[in-house]
C-alpha cells in the first residue's frame, strides 16, 4: 500500500455533503475519501441528498483513481444522490482529462451545475430544496487531511 496523496476536506451539513479537494491522487486517498463519504450519506438513512464538490485544485489523477470514483458514484446514486454541484473551470485542461468523465456519469442521474462559488454552490442546492451550509461551512464538522 503506498502513502495518499491529495488533500480533502470531506462535512455534512443536513441533506448537503461538501467535498473539497486538491492536490495529486492516488488510490489510497480516494478510497479513504470514498469511505468517509459512504459513512455520512449512511447517516442520511436514504434522504435524497445534494453534494458540492470543489476540485479547482486536483492536479491529476491515477487510473485506479477514476475507477474507484466511478464506483463510488454508482453508489451514492442508489442512496439518494440526486443533485451535484462542481466548482471548476470545465474549459481548463485539468478538468478535461482529468475530471470530465465523473461528471458525464454525474449528469445521467443527478440534476447537475457548475458553480463559481462554495457559497454559489450551496445557494444552488439551496434552491434545488436541500437544506444544509445555510450559514457557510464554518462551525460545521468536517474530515480533513490538510
Amino acid at each position: 500500500m503506498f502513502e495518499q496523496h491529495g488533500t480533502y476536506w470531506v462535512g455534512i451539513d443536513k441533506e448537503i455533503i461538501l467535498f473539497e479537494a486538491a492536490g495529486e491522487w492516488n488510490v489510497e486517498a480516494s478510497n479513504t475519501c470514498i469511505s468517509i463519504i459512504k459513512q455520512l450519506i449512511d447517516t442520511l438513512k436514504g434522504k435524497k441528498f445534494g453534494m458540492l464538490i470543489d476540485s479547482r485544485e486536483i492536479k491529476g489523477i491515477t487510473p485506479d483513481t477514476f475507477d474507484a470514483w466511478i464506483n463510488a458514484i454508482e453508489y451514492w446514486h442508489t442512496k439518494g444522490h440526486s443533485a451535484t454541484t462542481r466548482i471548476d473551470d470545465p474549459s481548463s485542461a485539468y478538468y478535461k482529462n482529468f475530471l470530465s468523465g465523473f461528471d458525464d456519469e454525474l449528469k445521467i442521474t443527478t440534476k447537475f451545475k457548475f458553480s463559481n462559488t462554495v457559497s454559489d454552490g450551496i445557494r444552488w442546492l439551496n434552491e434545488n430544496g436541500f437544506s444544509g451550509f445555510e450559514s457557510g461551512k464554518d462551525g460545521i464538522h468536517g474530515f480533513s487531511n490538510r
